[in-house]
């Protein structure tokens, strides 16, 4: 048995448990992979703390929406098995009314982006292939239309797939775009391409990673009764 939430801020706790549940889900995703090129064993740590910096980055941008599903059954524990990241884009007054700001998101902002830099400047990350990977992101925002819901990330426990639970956080998202009328945009792996199309998106370009190893669909959902 699976419960859904919505969440606009997390607690410290509820934050490591969202770090541990995406690095889970994402520890062998290739554009992590080629941040950190060690052997599964020894690169976790590098992919909590790039978890970290994502989680928090997300939390901190107004306009963010986080859904979860926690496996509320006796095994397991009330433990996340399902994370969905949502954005809501635009200047409209619907948009507006998600885009909700305060001093505690800019100033989680500004420590973001201060261990960002800082982590550069180490060598934590490679710099090459952070600007690779910010330059296809650009490139997808770039072909999305201004007002839209962006699936950032989604992502489920690999022990409770086939559960329902992606259809789950899917369906949050979807519901409000046509609630509101407006497109949704996501970058999709070459899998969930195939679960997506079947929820009405379409690829209308693609990225490429890790200088064209590994490449995956940028796909749109027309608003439900309009002509693509």
């Amino acid at each position: 048995m699976t419960s859904t939430a919505v969440l606009r801020d997390v607690s410290p706790s509820q934050l490591d448990q969202l770090i541990e549940l995406a690095c889970r889900i994402w520890v062998d995703d290739p554009a992590f992979s080629m941040l950190f090129t060690k052997h599964h064993d020894n690169r976790i740590d590098n992919v909590r703390v790039i978890w970290r910096l994502i989680l928090r980055y997300e939390l901190a941008k107004a306009g963010t929406v986080m859904t979860v599903v926690r496996d509320v059954s006796e095994a397991g524990e009330g433990q996340y098995v399902g994370l969905g990241i949502w954005q809501r884009h635009g200047t409209s007054v619907k948009a507006k009314s998600w885009q909700v700001n305060s001093q505690h998101k800019r100033l989680m902002m500004l420590q973001v982006a201060l261990e960002y830099w800082y982590r550069l400047l180490v060598g934590s990350f490679p710099a090459s292939k952070v600007r690779e990977l910010m330059g296809q992101l650009n490139k997808a925002q770039n072909m999305y239309p201004a007002e839209r819901w962006r699936l950032c990330w989604l992502g489920v426990c690999p022990d409770a797939r086939g559960r329902g639970v992606g259809r789950e956080l899917i369906q949050w998202g979807l519901d409000r775009s046509d609630e509101e009328a407006v497109p949704t945009v996501l970058a999709a792996s070459i899998a969930g391409a195939i679960l997506y199309r079947k929820y009405g998106f379409r690829e209308i370009g693609r990225q490429s990673f890790d200088n064209g190893k590994h490449t995956q669909p940028i796909m749109l959902r027309d608003v439900v009764g309009s002509t693509p």
